[in-house]
């Protein structure tokens, strides 16, 4: 296969995205071939390759929307950094692993201070990880850590740091080469009876559901611009109300490339008054069987009146007509079984998920060089337990546990 030049990348970023220059950067910053690496059995591909990597990914029996090159696209023009899909085969296993690649020399305290250029990975946002297949009853994880670890070496990637999928729970592939640590639970509700997602509900909730149909509001399915349109503004304003992190505000280009890329994939519903005033949205991704709420949001005048417990009760009846056995509603705020992992607890009974964080250091001797610079300079300093990874991420001022007690 060959792959697309820079030129040929740089254009077809362009047509997705309509910025050329951010582009520009983006593939200014690529930094990985596309080839067979050692003995053949790792292959990486880039979101220019979009037939082969989708035909790759939707080949395995367990996958997600996250696993998608349209999904990937949208990460890469949203954070300015490249996003690859690695395949492993051989003849005992074969898998899937979708990064972000991201420059450790553009960390603000490293820049200028690096003799060479390092890397590390992380999962693109949302859940990921490696998916596995075994082919025959001989399981050979070995072989796969080995031909990775070696190659992210050869290549100046240091670590990686995966938020591991809870619904395909695929946590029990990594603890054989990853650190596995749990991190807390999401809720995710059994669609395939809808008649019976009624009765699993919570009373409040159903309480709520009550209240805004007696006042009228009704729900919407809709992929049409409008829709698009109506997300982004209640999603800004509900960031702005509970004063989220930046790293939570997609840009607009992502949201123009997920309906470019993932219109197949994206169901928006959106929960009018009687007067067609949009109160709610939320953008859902459905694939293989999932059904995922990815971004919301709502118009603060509406919250008490309970549009958004209608609006996921729609969707869930929804998505179990059409196909979808669990509807993915994610947990807190950073996990925390706070007030919104309770409201979403309350729409089904016994559907709490645990939740993993895996990380792996490929390169001990460069990872350790990096904390060490940084608390040398006292940007960070040593406590350890913090359980941040990883540590030469921290912010200024972090704490972070030293490398052997990782």
């Amino acid at each position: 296969m060959i792959r697309a030049g820079t030129a040929g990348r740089a254009a077809i970023c362009a047509a997705v995205t309509g910025s050329a220059a951010i582009c520009a950067e983006m593939i200014g910053n690529a930094m990985i071939e596309n080839k067979r690496i050692g003995s053949d059995m790792l292959r990486i591909y880039h979101t220019d390759e979009t037939a082969e990597w989708d035909r790759i990914v939707k080949s395995f029996s367990e996958y997600d929307f996250y696993y998608l090159n349209g999904y990937a696209k949208s990460v890469e023009v949203q954070e300015h950094e490249e996003v690859v899909l690695f395949y492993y085969e051989s003849e005992h296993l074969r898998g899937i692993n979708v990064v972000q690649i991201r420059k450790i020399n553009d960390i603000p305290f490293f820049r200028d201070r690096l003799e060479d250029r390092y890397y590390d990975l992380t999962t693109p946002y949302g859940y990921g990880g490696w998916l596995l297949e075994e082919k025959g009853d001989i399981s050979v994880v070995g072989e796969l850590d080995r031909e990775y670890s070696e190659w992210c070496r050869d290549h100046h990637i240091v670590s990686e740091f995966v938020r591991v999928h809870p619904v395909i729970a695929n946590e029990r592939y990594l603890k054989d080469f990853y650190r596995v640590l749990p991190c807390g639970s999401v809720i995710a509700i059994d669609t395939k009876e809808p008649d019976r997602i009624w009765t699993n509900m919570e009373s409040k909730t159903r309480k709520s559901i009550r209240k805004a149909r007696r006042n009228e509001f009704c729900v919407r399915r809709s992929t049409e611009d409008e829709a698009y349109e109506a997300l982004s503004r209640l999603y800004y304003r509900t960031m702005d109300r509970v004063q989220a992190d930046g790293s939570y505000y997609f840009s607009e280009d992502y949201f123009r490339t997920m309906k470019k890329e993932l219109k197949s994939s994206t169901q928006i519903f959106l929960v009018e008054t009687k007067e067609k005033e949009i109160a709610a949205a939320a953008m859902m991704m459905g694939e293989n069987g999932l059904f995922t709420g990815h971004l919301a949001g709502t118009e603060e005048d509406y919250l008490s009146l309970g549009v958004v417990s209608l609006l996921y009760y729609e969707a869930a009846v929804w998505a179990g007509e059409n196909g979808y056995d669990v509807f993915h509603l994610g947990g807190g705020v950073g996990f925390k079984r706070d007030s919104l992992f309770a409201f979403k607890a309350s729409f089904t009974k016994n559907g709490e998920r645990e939740h993993f964080f895996a990380n792996k250091i490929f390169d001990r001797e460069i990872y350790d060089k990096l904390l060490w610079m940084r608390t040398e300079k006292g940007t960070v300093r040593q406590n350890a337990g913090s359980g941040y990874f990883p540590e030469y991420r921290a912010e200024s001022g972090a704490a972070w546990s030293r490398p052997d007690k990782l």
